[in-house]
């Protein structure tokens, strides 16, 4: 993750941007979930061993690109870096689906501008068999903007949705036909 990571120093204080990575617990083992990188990596506590699952997407890149130097002398230089990384792929955590036994990840794909700096990307959906192997990935989504919190229960994904100031869900089933 390295690589991707930029600081800009000054007299008063010091910021990074950097792409971020999720941790979850998950029955005796966590799960890493670099936002970076097309990988999952699954730490069994119990085992002491650490199991790593490099990906390949048709529909994204693999990764984010590395910043050509780490650390940056002016503000406004540090703005724009951050302002590309928002703009790069970014995978979620995998949520895991008991009733199925099924791995769900959403990714955004890169952003493009739309007009007067408004960004707008693809989202990607890949399901995974609980061997964390692909099993396939489509784009034909019905979400538009980064699915924040979400969770499964039934069989279902469901995406926290702020409806007139009230919570509410948008649920996906997922079925193979």
């Amino acid at each position: 993750m390295k690589k991707f990571r930029v600081f800009h120093k000054t007299e008063y204080g010091s910021s990074a941007s950097y792409p971020g990575v999720d941790i979850a617990m998950q029955d005796d083992s966590l799960m890493i979930a670099p936002k970076g990188i097309n990988a999952v990596y699954i730490y069994d506590l119990s085992a002491d061993s650490l199991s790593s699952y490099h990906f390949h997407s048709e529909i994204t890149p693999d990764r984010q690109t590395d910043n050509p130097k780490s650390e940056v002398s002016s503000q406004e230089e540090f703005r724009e870096i951050s302002k590309k990384r928002t703009m790069e792929v970014r995978f979620e955590m995998p949520l895991f689906d008991p009733e199925n036994e099924l791995y769900y990840r959403f990714t955004k794909g890169v952003a493009r501008e739309v007009g007067d700096g408004e960004l707008e990307a693809d989202y990607v959906l890949t399901v995974f068999d609980h061997k964390m192997n692909p099993l396939f990935e489509t784009k034909d989504i019905p979400l538009n903007r980064h699915p924040g919190k979400c969770f499964v229960k039934n069989g279902l994904i469901y995406i926290f949705q702020n409806v007139n100031d009230e919570m509410g869900f948008v649920r996906f089933k997922i079925k193979e036909e």
